[in-house]
């Protein structure tokens, strides 16, 4: 982004703002740099002073890339040669304020010639004799594009790879590793001796435990993990049954009572030297006591809750929640999330656990409430899913906690209503559509949309005019066609059909 660009949005900002609020916001930054070569890069540090900037937008003229809007941007490239300026702008919303700082040709570019320097790193020296090593080039100068690696003694004995990894040195010894890089015209090359020696692991005795904190009545299992020539362990357990052992990983070591107890593991080598390791133990009762925390205990229809299990006195391995009047009923998770709840009450919680075999249930009564009045509006209304061409139909809204609003009728005339209750919506145009209310209140809004279809209305004929003798009986059917194929018939007028002949005889098949 141009330096002109950049002013016209801070000359923009300052229209909306009044000037009176710009007393405090002093623009102002460090480089790490303000002269380099062609291709390295420049970090920049924001040191605006004043107020709280919420914004920076940063111009680096000449650079790659030349638009920011970190507080602090770093590893700015700049390819060419050349003298350079930069641009920051800083902008705090709260208090309202803004101000930018312009440093004309701050950056200076040049063409370096940078002469090879062969160099590299390996990853320990002395070494082990058999291990791997990585060798690493960390060589100076400009276009480097070939290197040329002698390893005495390794395996294998020469590489042409910048950084070459997994070199082994198969013996003891003193050996030369020499490097020789070149950029296609000039070289440069160093030697490097590195130590490869015999190496014995040192005695460490070690251990791991299946677990740390435990039950009374509970059972561990130790795995040795001593390194070193280790012949012979010796364990002992206090506070266990059996209190000792010589097996290298042993198991079904047994703590019946509470308490804090030393595992001691002392191992020994070929050489008969000794290494010795003490881990501490904690045997608990494991009464567990059952509590819950919640990440909220009153909160609105729709809302959701997060659960915590806030648990003392022992290990629970199986959970079992039950949230009355949820949307999710139940979990097994030891901490419940996203639990809704989409009616109002006030409702139990209760979790079930299962801690050293045993089961624990706890209900805590009357734990949250749902509230119906905090002001969401929730949208509603009574419709006719099926209406007939020609027909007009009205609207009955049953929305509740609404202020405004705003119907869309696809299909239908007028269009759109902001009364409460419209009515007069006629459909001439057969077809599939929509009803869609939108209810606001200022704070919160809802919508709810259903489908009307609108139909050829049925057309009825009744028959052909019949002459029948005084009390014969007769059979009436009605032709009907159009319209949805379902609905109520009534045939008019019977004020001269005995009752029981209407009941018994007279058969409506509208066909």
């Amino acid at each position: 982004m141009s330096k002109f660009i950049l002013s016209k949005i801070f000359y923009i900002l300052l229209f909306l703002f009044p000037l009176s609020s710009f007393a405090q916001l002093a623009a102002n930054f460090s480089v790490s740099d303000t002269v380099i070569c062609a291709g390295d890069t420049i970090d920049f540090t924001d040191a605006t002073t004043g107020g709280s900037p919420n914004l920076w937008a940063w111009s680096f003229a000449g650079a790659l890339p030349n638009f920011a809007i970190a507080q602090n941007p770093i590893d700015i490239v700049y390819p060419t040669a050349g003298v350079f300026d930069v641009l920051l702008g800083v902008l705090s919303f709260f208090p309202a304020d803004t101000d930018t700082i312009f440093v004309p040709g701050l950056i200076t570019v040049n063409v370096c010639a940078s002469p090879l320097q062969a160099s590299f790193t390996v990853v320990q020296n002395p070494i082990c004799a058999g291990d791997p090593i990585d060798f690493t080039d960390v060589s100076t100068g400009s276009g480097i594009n070939g290197w040329s690696w002698s390893f005495e003694g390794g395996i294998p004995s020469t590489s042409v790879s910048a950084s070459p990894s997994n070199i082994v040195f198969a013996t003891a010894g003193t050996f030369d590793v020499i490097l020789e890089i070149t950029d296609g015209a000039l070289t440069d090359d160093t030697l490097v001796s590195i130590t490869v020696t015999d190496c014995v692991e040192a005695l460490n005795a070690d251990f791991s435990i299946s677990q740390t904190t435990i039950c009374a009545g509970d059972t561990l299992e130790f795995t040795d993990e001593s390194t070193g020539s280790v012949v012979g362990w010796n364990w002992n357990f206090a506070g266990a049954l059996p209190l000792n052992s010589s097996q290298q990983n042993p198991i079904f070591i047994v703590y019946d009572n509470p308490g804090n107890f030393n595992v001691t593991l002392i191992v020994t080598d070929s050489d008969a030297a000794t290494d010795t390791l003490v881990t501490p133990i904690n045997v608990g009762t494991c009464n567990v006591d059952l509590n819950i925390s919640a990440s909220s205990t009153s909160i609105c229809i729709g809302e959701c809750i997060d659960f915590s299990d806030e648990s003392t006195g022992g290990i629970i391995t199986t959970y079992t929640w039950n949230f009355e009047g949820a949307e999710t009923d139940n979990s097994v998770s030891p901490n419940p999330t996203n639990i809704c709840y989409n009616a109002p009450g006030i409702f139990d919680v209760t979790l079930t656990a299962i801690s050293n075999g045993n089961e624990v249930t706890q209900t805590f009564t009357n734990f949250i409430t749902v509230s119906d009045t905090c002001g969401i509006p929730f949208a509603n209304f009574d419709f006719q899913p099926i209406v007939c061409q020609g027909s007009c139909v009205a609207y009955n809204n049953t929305s509740s906690n609404g202020a405004e609003y705003l119907w869309t009728f696809t299909g239908a005339s007028p269009a759109t209503s902001t009364l409460e209750n419209p009515n007069n919506i006629c459909y001439n145009q057969t077809g599939s559509y929509t009803v869609t209310l939108l209810v606001t209140n200022g704070s919160f809004s809802n919508t709810l949309t259903q489908p009307v279809n609108v139909i050829v209305g049925p057309s009825i004929n009744a028959g052909p005019d019949l002459a029948i003798n005084q009390g014969a009986t007769v059979n009436l059917s009605a032709i009907i066609t159009g319209g949805n194929g379902n609905g109520d018939f009534e045939w008019q007028p019977f004020e001269e059909v005995f009752p029981n002949f209407y009941s018994q005889n007279v058969s409506i098949s509208p066909n």
